[in-house]
């Protein structure tokens, strides 16, 4: 981190109190993915476009699978160019028919959604959707695929990259999904779909799970441009879908589009991450939990939001008495106008909002790094 005068490292760590068990139960399956007794680790990233844009997660992840010996085993797909919006540069999209995008911050209300914040829609009465999965070591070796669509789809989705007599198909009604195996050397995912009625309704996709049969690290980014912890809270299928991803690990990185509210209220703020931890503890006891703090940034290119302290203090506030593990982005970034410091870096951009490419790989490696402590990064 040498050049980065700004940076508050002696904050780089993840700051907990009273209970620490929820988070240590991570860190322990990660040594135990280390160590090769479990075969897999699931993590969800949850934010707005800092997270959509993809490289801080995916290169959060690539960290964490090269120091655990592994790798990425799983990724969660939204077809991002299908609907013409940004995402991560670690798969693509296209498909032969049109595609509408409904999302959790969009103007139309969305008849459900889940953990992908958006929806994307046809109705074309038949059509294919396919997504190649980047790095090439991750892309020969997919085995399975879990598609979320509506519960009562009126379309038949099937694999095109295999015979029928090779595929076998399970549908999981409670989590509104339908998941595929493939025979082995399967390096992208065509489905083919086709209306089996004659009803008026779309195909609605939510997002497909990958796997392959390695060990390493699956990672869900749910990250939507604009998302505050007001959108998420509409998100009411994060439940049901939860209980076919399994997750370990939720990393909240909400905020920065809640304090642009002039009325923003820290309580209702703080009020609704509960409402959201209430859940996921609810059904996933032994799922870990771990926030991130709203980082520095600049309302209009010029003003200091001055807001981000009232809501970082909550947070701090909020995850010391709930024994929560939390992470002081802010803090680490240097605080207040840090982002004008990070601009003249070439680590943020002209809005004092959103990083560089650079910036975001920074951003991974002080979150790498304050996660896994020295003893679990020795080899």
């Amino acid at each position: 981190m040498s050049g980065y005068s700004f940076l508050d490292l002696s904050k780089n760590t993840i700051q907990q109190s009273g209970d620490s068990s929820l988070y240590a139960q991570f860190l322990k399956k990660y040594r135990r993915l280390q160590e090769g007794t479990v075969r897999q680790l699931t993590i969800v990233h949850i934010g707005g476009s800092h997270v959509q844009a993809g490289t801080w997660t995916d290169t959060l992840v690539d960290s964490l699978g090269i120091h655990a010996g592994t790798g990425v085993s799983g990724r969660y797909l939204f077809p991002f160019q299908v609907v013409k919006k940004n995402g991560p540069a670690s798969f693509t999209s296209s498909s032969s028919a049109s595609w509408q995008l409904c999302s959790s911050v969009g103007l139309s209300p969305c008849k459900e959604l889940g953990i992908s914040g958006m929806v994307a829609s046809t109705a074309d009465t038949s059509g294919s959707l396919s997504f190649v999965v980047r790095p090439q070591k991750f892309q020969h070796h997919i085995r399975s695929a879990t598609i979320f669509h509506d519960k009562l789809s009126p379309y038949m989705l099937l694999p095109a990259h295999a015979s029928p007599d090779q595929i076998s198909m399970q549908y999981h009604l409670a989590a509104g999904c339908t998941k595929f195996s493939f025979p082995p050397g399967c390096d992208s995912l065509t489905f083919r779909f086709v209306r089996i009625d004659t009803g008026s309704y779309p195909l609605v996709i939510h997002g497909v799970m990958a796997d392959t049969e390695e060990s390493g690290i699956r990672i869900v980014q749910a990250g939507v441009n604009g998302a505050s912890t007001t959108s998420l809270l509409e998100c009411r299928l994060i439940q049901q879908q939860f209980s076919e991803i399994k997750p370990d690990l939720v990393i909240f990185s909400l905020g920065v589009n809640d304090v642009q509210n002039v009325h923003f209220s820290p309580e209702a703020y703080i009020a609704r991450y509960d409402s959201l931890v209430s859940v996921i503890r609810r059904d996933f006891p032994d799922c870990s939990l771990l926030f991130t703090t709203v980082s520095d940034h600049y309302r209009k290119k010029k003003y200091v939001n001055q807001r981000s302290l009232a809501a970082n203090q909550a947070l701090h506030t909020y995850t010391s008495e709930r024994g929560l593990a939390l992470w002081d982005l802010f803090g680490v970034m240097g605080g207040l106008k840090s982002i004008a410091s990070w601009q003249r870096a070439g680590l943020a951009g002209g809005d004092k909002i959103h990083l560089t490419a650079k910036g975001y790989k920074l951003l991974a490696s002080l979150l790498f790094q304050a996660m896994i402590p020295q003893s679990l990064r020795k080899k």
